[in-house]
């Protein structure tokens, strides 16, 4: 794969460690690198925006006369997205590494062809391509590094056997200092991920550099604010040498909140596009991110509009298209399973603290998860064409994010927002898993896992997609229904008996009791939009005006009509 190695226009056009930032982190891993003994692995882990891959680029750029391969995933190529040719790459970069080095895997290509074939075992492709070859080099050989980076954006089948082909080819090996690897591995701290490689057997072998934790957290602040000064100071065209000053920066620091990620996009929205279309200055939109408030969720709304507007501005349809590829993009990078680590399913949302979800979802994320479909929607006929094929950027993030978007939006209480038949047949079973497990999912978030996907027909194509997230301690003692019920979904009120209406058009109900309590529903999403309550306490019956604009309610008391608008 031409573009997945460090020395590739793709990955050098990408961002690197400004200057002296990350710089502990850095010389931990090069001086790890050098050494003859220790761990083969040091894992390098970290959320999303912590800087991961820029640290490892920042590596590969700084050890040109070690690094023997690299592999950058990317979900921004098709061929960067899965690891079918993740060992044939690094064995091909490590011919050309060393001419010894080279003369034996070529060998072992000529000795078994099949070994470069897409359909071999990877652990085959290790052993024979990378291990065995190595082995042949002499006792005294430096080490020789290779990096492999966002390995999480394999799907989890994919990157569980990338990681066991490469345990399995060190636990073959009686005496490690002859083989002369070193692995960087980058990734989010997946629990499966961190199964494998702390695994009792194996950690003996892996060295873990958690960047969330509190050792490599002191220094981030540092590094932020820094990085923040370098991009605004050697910008400021036009402005007041003092600009944006002291306190601006500690400010922006602050609110980064440790993510690299906000400093860059928040920063390349001040700088602008340096196009004449600009409306404002660079001082004004420092001004307008400074005077948001914490917290605040509709002024970050705003906030990332803008950032995203500014950094894919260009002809309208063009830039729409970037706009929704890069809140996929978002997604796709932040989205997991066990987002904010609450590991039991059964805590609802009332226990979970609010920071805890402000810090695992981030607002540019929950932006993303409630308006990526709204982005959709504005691109026109051909684009949507193109996201809606079969395997396209929609069928792809469904296939293997719907489930964990779900579950961001029942964390952040959204969960009601939110002519190719295989696609078209997905969507349609994932409106019926979400319509029917709505109430279930806003509750208890986690249950999406369990009790939502247990319970759903035996051919419902979200359950079969996602059957491997169904946790193993469960079973049930008789099998679900064949297909979906007529049953599409169900509104739980406050009443035990309660009467319902329809508006004419269909698109809402109201449920009342004679307690005197009325509720107003959504009947495409199923979500309650408002509560009347009253004055009479015995309300009997409820009607629409014929343009749906008016709800009546009747009492007891036949001299008593109340009109809700």
């Amino acid at each position: 794969v031409l573009d997945a190695g460090a020395e590739s226009e793709f990955v050098n056009r990408q961002a690197k460690c400004l200057g002296e930032t990350r710089q502990e982190v850095r010389d931990e891993i090069k001086a790890w690198a050098s050494k003859t003994c220790g761990e083969c692995i040091l894992w390098l882990s970290g959320r999303a925006g912590t800087g991961k891959s820029t640290i490892a680029r920042t590596i590969a750029a700084d050890s040109t006369k070690s690094l023997g391969a690299s592999f950058f995933f990317s979900r921004d190529k098709d061929e960067l997205t899965n690891a079918s040719r993740l060992f044939t790459t690094l064995a091909h970069q490590l011919t050309m590494f060393s001419p010894r080095l080279g003369d034996a895997i070529r060998q072992a290509i000529r000795d078994k062809p099949d070994v470069i074939k897409p359909g071999y075992a990877r652990s085959g492709q290790w052993e024979l391509l990378i291990c065995k070859p190595t082995r042949c080099l002499e006792d005294n050989s430096k080490p020789i590094l290779v990096i492999i980076d966002s390995l999480d954006v394999c799907d989890r089948e994919d990157c569980e056997a990338a990681l066991r082909s490469i345990i399995h080819g060190f636990s073959k090996t009686e005496n490690l200092q002859s083989l002369p690897l070193r692995i960087l591995l980058t990734s989010r701290p997946e629990v499966y991920i961190r199964d494998i490689l702390e695994n009792n057997d194996v950690s003996p072998h892996v060295k873990h550099f958690d960047l969330d934790d509190q050792v490599w957290r002191s220094h981030v602040n540092r590094d932020i604010s820094k990085f923040i000064e370098s991009e605004l100071i050697n910008f400021r065209r036009g402005i007041d040498l003092n600009w944006p000053g002291k306190a601006a920066i500690e400010d922006l620091t602050r609110r980064a909140d440790q993510l690299f990620i906000y400093a860059a996009v928040a920063c390349s929205y001040i700088k602008g596009s340096n196009r004449r279309c600009e409306t404002t200055t660079s001082a004004e939109r420092l001004s307008q991110v400074l005077n948001l408030k914490d917290g605040s969720f509709d002024d970050l709304d705003k906030m990332y509009t803008q950032i995203i507007l500014q950094a894919v501005a260009g002809e309208e349809d063009d830039s729409l298209s970037k706009q929704f590829t890069l809140l996929l993009g978002l997604l796709h990078d932040c989205l997991k399973e066990d987002i904010c680590d609450i590991h039991h399913t059964g805590i609802v949302m009332s226990e979970i603290e609010s920071n805890t979800l402000g810090h695992c979802l981030p607002i540019h994320i929950q932006y993303a998860c409630q308006y990526w479909v709204d982005h959709l929607a504005k691109l026109d006929i051909s684009q949507q064409e193109i996201c809606f094929r079969d395997n396209g950027k929609v069928h792809k993030f469904l296939s293997k994010q719907l489930l964990h978007w779900l579950k961001a939006l029942g964390l952040i209480r959204k969960i009601s927002e939110g002519k190719n038949p295989d696609l078209y047949a997905f969507i349609h079973d994932a409106k019926r898993f979400l319509l029917y497990n709505r109430s279930t999912i806003e509750a208890a978030p986690l249950q999406t896992y369990c009790s939502a996907l247990l319970f759903s027909p035996q051919q419902s194509i979200v359950r079969n997609t996602f059957r491997s997230h169904i946790p193993h301690r469960m079973r049930l003692l008789s099998g679900p229904d064949l297909t979906w019920s007529s049953e599409l979904q169900r509104l739980e009120t406050d009443e035990r008996e309660p009467f319902i209406t329809f508006a004419p058009d269909g698109t809402y109900l109201a449920t009342h009791a004679l307690a005197g309590r009325i509720q107003l529903w959504r009947t495409a999403s199923g979500a309650c939009f408002r509560i009347l309550e009253s004055d009479s306490r015995l309300v009997t019956s409820l009607t629409f005006s014929p343009d749906g604009k008016v709800l009546v309610s009747g009492s007891l008391d036949p001299s008593i009509l109340t009109f809700w608008d």
